[in-house]
């Protein structure tokens, strides 16, 4: 009787295992709620920030946000981590661990629309399992160059992604794109293949976004950055630190109607499984945190990761040793007193 009575036990133990620990292995459950696009009230503007290229001058602005309470989207290219110029692992996690999103931009910033899909597909998905091996959560997406097509479109959406980003389609002025929109409508808006401006590199431009969004009824206003740094030979693509400060102290004090969120705020999207390898030069693929990423197989609809397997094979052992021994143990002890 009582070894029938722990065998009950392993079994439940082991359902409860496999069922809540894949919902871990991705960093978020299936049905996770914070998945919801942003409710924007009419009239109301919301500015996201976005980085490209993962460099290494994006820290400063990182900090200068949160500071202000502020958190902005980084789109990374993967193969670039901690080179010169380029963000490490571990200055990426500090950004993430003061709430910045950490999305991805291609392994290589190549154009996707000048490879073979093969390539597009590496390019995309094992940029993706890349940073989530590296203990990211990567939703959003945003095209090298703003380059993209209907089959590039689909390879992001393949991949695992919930939106992918464009570099133009917002108004500039009446000579440069001035029938395009002055913001995007969340409600309303093509989520891969979400519009934004040139990039910006004046405080005077970036407020001129903010505010035309503004005075034109609202909407969502995506602002592109590269460099943040005192950096004239970066041209147009650099902005310098104290112009960035000075952009960020008047973006506070636009009140309640203006808010700042990430890209994944506003669009919405659960996080979807990694499809894809996980560079070897960055993650191991013998272990480390990539073996918590990877799906095994599926049972029921559930992805069942390689480290749910290890866990479960410990549960079953753990088990099946302790039934063992209270299924033994009158045979034991009668062993003992002979």
């Amino acid at each position: 009787m009582r070894f029938r009575e722990h065998a009950t036990v392993l079994v439940t133990t082991l359902f409860a295992a496999l069922v809540c620990l894949p919902a871990a292995a991705h960093g978020a459950p299936a049905d996770d709620p914070t998945g919801e696009p942003w409710a924007l009230p009419a009239g109301d503007t919301v500015v996201s920030l976005t980085f490209d290229d993962g460099l290494r001058s994006q820290e400063v602005a990182a900090r200068m946000l949160a500071d202000k309470g502020m958190r902005a989207t980084f789109y990374v290219n993967s193969s670039s981590i901690g080179y010169p110029a380029y963000l490490t692992v571990e200055q990426l996690s500090g950004i993430a661990a003061e709430g910045h999103e950490i999305g991805g931009h291609g392994l290589d910033h190549e154009d996707l629309t000048a490879v073979p899909l093969s390539e597009a597909r590496h390019q995309v998905c094992d940029d993706r399992a890349t940073l989530a091996a590296l203990g990211f959560d990567p939703r959003s997406f945003a095209f090298p160059y703003g380059a993209w097509n209907a089959d590039v479109r689909r390879v992001v959406q393949e991949c695992g992604y919930s939106s992918a980003r464009i570099s133009s389609g917002l108004h500039e002025s009446a000579e440069d794109c001035g029938a395009c929109p002055e913001a995007e409508d969340p409600a309303a808006m093509d989520t891969w293949r979400i519009r934004t401006g040139d990039t910006a590199s004046t405080p005077e431009l970036l407020r001129r976004r903010v505010v035309q969004a503004e005075q034109s009824g609202g909407g969502w206003v995506p602002l592109v950055l590269h460099h943040v740094c005192t950096c004239p030979d970066r041209g147009t693509t650099a902005i310098s630190p104290s112009d960035f400060a000075a952009f960020v102290e008047w973006l506070a004090t636009r009140g309640p109607g203006t808010r700042v969120a990430t890209v994944d705020e506003v669009t919405g999207g659960h996080l979807r499984p990694v499809v894809g390898t996980p560079l070897q030069r960055l993650v191991d693929p013998g272990g480390g945190d990539g073996r918590t990423r990877a799906v095994a197989f599926t049972v029921a609809g559930l992805e069942i990761s390689q480290s749910n397997v290890i866990a479960a094979g410990l549960v079953v052992a753990g088990g099946t040793l302790t039934a063992y021994r209270f299924g033994t143990r009158s045979r034991r002890y009668a062993q003992r007193t002979r």
